[in-house]
């Protein structure tokens, strides 16, 4: 009888248990544990650590760069930074450790390393809305050219293009033809509308270049507005 009793009682104590373990959670709110029994030799219960866990997200590493070129080590303040297998250093002092000129150009999110560009060619690369293109080489001074426009001081003979103020200076190299039947002629340069420049070009003058700048501009036109014509060479936007 008296051991009847000490299992009735050892049952009534697991069941105890184990209404405590679910019950327990659900009035206070805390997440249910696991129960378990299994390698315990006198069969008592106990709680398991939820299986099931959220990690926040940790921050990237990041330590001091360090470039060695040539047996001299140079170190950045700038840290590297390192998210999974991608490795992130400062362009600007790595690029200066190379010795290379860095400019960053903020309104269009570009970084130019070493030298820019000589430019863009305004004949073959960023096409003109208007303008007539020279179909054959034109002689001024003598010297044949055989790329770019011919403008005259004619309605719609302009030659207009769209920068979209990617640009910093235009270079632009006028003349006029040996052929014409006038020595003179006159140009003007129009940015968005407003007339930033008026030339007047002389056939003694040969082929002259000019510089504009032309930052934040959007579109430029170049127009022949007096004289019997003029030809504009190999421009250039830079």
């Amino acid at each position: 009888m008296a051991q009847m009793v000490k299992s009735r009682n050892t049952i009534l104590g697991l069941f105890i248990l184990v209404l405590l373990a679910v019950v327990f959670p659900l009035l206070t709110g805390a997440p249910a544990a696991a129960i378990s029994d299994e390698g315990d030799p006198a069969g008592v219960a106990k709680t398991l650590t939820p299986t099931t866990t959220t990690t926040a997200p940790t921050a990237p590493a990041s330590k001091p760069l360090t470039v060695i070129m040539n047996g001299a080590a140079t170190s950045s303040d700038v840290p590297v930074l390192q998210m999974g297998s991608q490795i992130y250093v400062p362009v600007r002092f790595l690029a200066q450790s190379l010795n290379y000129p860095v400019e960053w150009d903020g309104a269009h999110s570009t970084v130019y390393i070493g030298m820019r560009p000589l430019g863009t060619d305004l004949v073959e690369e960023l096409v003109p809305l208007t303008g007539g293109r020279i179909e054959q080489p034109v002689k001024i001074g003598a010297i044949g050219y055989p790329k770019g426009y011919y403008l005259e001081p004619l309605p719609y003979t302009d030659v207009r293009w769209k920068l979209d103020g990617r640009y910093h200076t235009v270079v632009i190299n006028m003349g006029v033809p040996d052929n014409s039947s006038e020595d003179t002629a006159e140009f003007e340069i129009t940015a968005d509308d407003d007339t930033i420049a008026a030339e007047i070009l002389s056939k003694d003058d040969g082929l002259k270049d000019f510089s504009y700048n032309v930052s934040g501009v959007a579109e430029l036109k170049v127009s022949c507005v007096s004289g019997k014509g003029c030809a504009l060479i190999s421009p250039i936007a830079q």
